[in-house]
């Protein structure tokens, strides 16, 4: 099933415990429901629009596998499916933004130089940081993974 989330707008000024946002669902293409969390540490909120896809996504988020967070074990559900849409969302946005500057990951942590890339500069880079993953020279997908295993 492919879940995807259009017309995300997120509020971080309104997020407080949870996530504020509002965005149009769609479920293998299709327009299936409206999802929204005021921020607040409520559930979040669905609208359905096609019934049946929104039975569907649920039912098919519930039998994916329970995920781990530390030492806990949750069971799956479609608010955990909509969560990770949100962070890689916020993850591209964030690569996005960096890969404008010189950024590089060593040792697990981000580094930018306030300055454009350009592929003349890779050797320089990689001389005073031999561990160093240049993201510049990544491809956005690949960029975001490591991001991704840096945080």
């Amino acid at each position: 099933m492919n879940i995807q989330l259009k017309n995300l707008k997120i509020v971080q000024s309104l997020s407080e415990e949870t996530t504020c946002y509002s965005a149009t669902v769609y479920v293998d293409g299709k327009k299936a429901f409206y999802a929204a969390n005021r921020g607040c540490g409520g559930a979040d909120e669905y609208h359905p629009i096609e019934v049946a896809l929104f039975n569907a996504a649920s039912a098919w988020a519930k039998a994916q596998p329970p995920r781990k967070f530390n030492d806990m074990e949750l069971a799956s559900d479609l608010e955990l499916v909509i969560s990770d849409l949100i962070t890689e969302h916020l993850v591209q946005q964030d690569a996005k933004r960096l890969l404008k500057k010189i950024a590089f990951v060593e040792n697990g942590k981000v580094f930018t130089i306030n300055q454009q890339y350009a592929p003349q500069l890779h050797d320089k880079i990689l001389a005073r940081h031999p561990k160093a993953i240049i993201l510049n020279a990544l491809t956005l997908a690949e960029a975001v993974v490591v991001l991704r295993n840096a945080a």
